[in-house]
């Protein structure tokens, strides 16, 4: 990976541990590899030890907007911090050419991003040293070509916008009293996921799942966040 970084442009390692590749690329003088990692003794325990030890960083990859560079490498699963690290790179896509480098996790994140074409291009491959759910590191152009508030392609445009703006509009039958309700979630408490083959949305509340594309479809996606049920007359 870092000998396919261009020559003054940055490989940003995501969930970097001891930064093992912050230590690999200054050891090679390319001094082209950051690390960010969330557990601090760790960082604490390189930086005395780093050439340059500010190319350590530590920070919550869930909270903090990423620094804006040429290629990502993550190795991690998916999840909420997951969706969050994807989503910065789409809009970092639309001023900056963006690439991904993925070793796969648990054996579903490769699956995933395959998942969405739109903007998650494939465009080469690494091979592994060690065995592991993939013998190949994925190497993905990030590529915003998103519609505006869609929800027909609506996994596209959940990486494309801010979650805590937003809600979405659902309908549902409540097995209990039979009836139809229309339930206003907020963006925030939900997390894309794939279930049963389909996309799907995950409560961060409840952890109830919402299967939106087979029972449950998505109505509308509203500006603002809304939390209630309402039964439809």
């Amino acid at each position: 990976m870092l000998e396919e970084i261009p020559d003054g442009e940055i490989l940003v390692d995501l969930g970097a541990g001891y930064g093992r590749g912050v230590f690999l690329s200054q050891a090679l003088g390319k001094n082209n590899c950051i690390g960010i990692e969330f557990v601090a003794d760790r960082v604490l325990h390189s930086k005395s030890m780093l050439k340059k030890p500010e190319d350590l960083i530590h920070a919550d990859l869930g909270e903090i907007s990423l620094p804006l560079a040429y290629a990502y490498y993550l190795y991690f699963p998916k999840g909420k911090v997951f969706n969050k690290v994807l989503r910065d790179l789409v809009n970092y896509s639309n001023e900056h050419e963006i690439y991904l480098y993925v070793c796969e996790s648990h054996g579903d994140v490769l699956n995933y991003l395959n998942s969405f074409p739109h903007f998650c291009v494939p465009v080469g491959e690494i091979p592994t040293s060690l065995p592991r759910h993939s013998e190949f590191i994925i190497k993905y152009q990030i590529s915003n070509k998103i519609t505006p508030m869609n929800t027909t392609h609506f996994a596209d445009w959940y990486f494309s916008n801010d979650p805590t703006s937003y809600s979405v509009k659902i309908r549902y039958q409540n097995k209990v009293d039979g009836f139809l309700y229309d339930w206003y979630i907020p963006l925030r408490d939900l997390n894309l996921i794939l279930y049963n083959g389909s996309f799907a949305l995950q409560n961060y509340k409840s952890n109830r799942i919402v299967e939106i594309n087979r029972d449950e479809p998505i109505l509308d996606i509203l500006s603002g966040v809304f939390d209630e049920k309402v039964r439809v007359l």
